[in-house]
């Protein structure tokens, strides 16, 4: 789950103990929807907060270290450290979409060899 995820999950909880604390429904149920979605909102600034060396922001952006450290020089993501020893605030680093593999074209090759079985098994393939 990435932050966004969390965030969704968060302001769903919040919303639900709004909705309880309305309907006053099984007492406290709206309290402690509330407290585990501040205990969560916490956990994800906390996350969000960490500073990353630049090897660590590399193995968790998906990014090269030259691209991580251009967006440094320029400004796109602000050093949260100094400046021989940057630093980047996990929250504010990019982060590469991951790849995807190309739709397989055609039949796979299992598909084949049970179609082959069939034909042998229907009075042979032609």
């Amino acid at each position: 789950m990435n932050t966004s995820t969390y965030e969704k999950l968060s302001h769903k909880w919040r919303t639900e103990a709004e909705v309880i604390a309305k309907r006053g429904v099984f007492g406290d149920v709206g309290s402690l929807l509330e407290s585990v979605a501040d205990e969560l909102d916490g956990a994800i600034e906390a996350h969000d907060d960490e500073l990353l060396t630049l090897d660590e922001a590399v193995a968790e952006s998906g990014y090269t270290r030259r691209k991580i450290e251009r967006d440094l020089e320029t400004g796109r993501i602000p050093n949260s450290g100094k400046p021989r020893q940057p630093r980047v605030r996990r929250g504010d680093l990019p982060y590469k979409p991951p790849r995807t593999r190309p739709k397989s074209k055609g039949r796979t090759i299992a598909g084949k060899i049970n179609s082959a079985r069939w034909q042998a098994e229907m009075g042979g393939a032609k």
